[in-house]
């Protein structure tokens, strides 16, 4: 399944799934996210009813959906400090204009600022969203 979540406001969000095997027993997920006016964050979800089935839940980021979530963390506060999110703006939209292993190296670097700066300068659910933003970008690397 693909789902879309379109924000209305400035916020966060929790995403919440449940699934329910044939044989009775249930799983929840919960994927915390930000959005702001006219965002859109988007989720792949797999699921087989089948018991033992393999389920995965993951964000599908794009460059400026990922820009658009610091740009949404710094007016909420989830990040403090305009440097910080000017440097992790800088580094997506270089990962943006890069190919290959310079496209992952850049974003590898900017999981590893988000890492530095988680509980410091960059709290909250942004560390979470960020990181699976990047994540996401990582694996859609052409």
């Amino acid at each position: 399944y693909d789902v879309e979540v379109l924000g209305t406001a400035l916020g966060q969000y929790t995403l919440r799934f449940r699934t329910v095997f044939r044989d009775g027993t249930a799983q929840d997920f919960t994927v915390p996210g930000i959005a702001n006016l006219g965002s859109t964050s988007t989720f792949q979800f797999t699921y087989s009813s089948a018991s033992g089935s393999t389920i995965s839940l993951r964000r599908v980021a794009t460059f400026q959906s990922t820009l658009a979530d610091i740009t949404s963390s710094l007016a909420l506060g989830l990040i403090d400090n305009g440097g910080i999110a000017n440097s992790l703006s800088q580094k997506i939209q270089n990962a943006q204009d890069a190919t290959g292993p310079a496209r992952s190296n850049i974003l590898n670097a900017f999981k590893n600022e988000v890492n530095t700066q988680s509980g410091k300068h960059v709290t909250g659910i942004a560390p979470q969203v960020l990181l699976q933003d990047a994540d996401s970008l990582i694996s859609q690397n052409p």
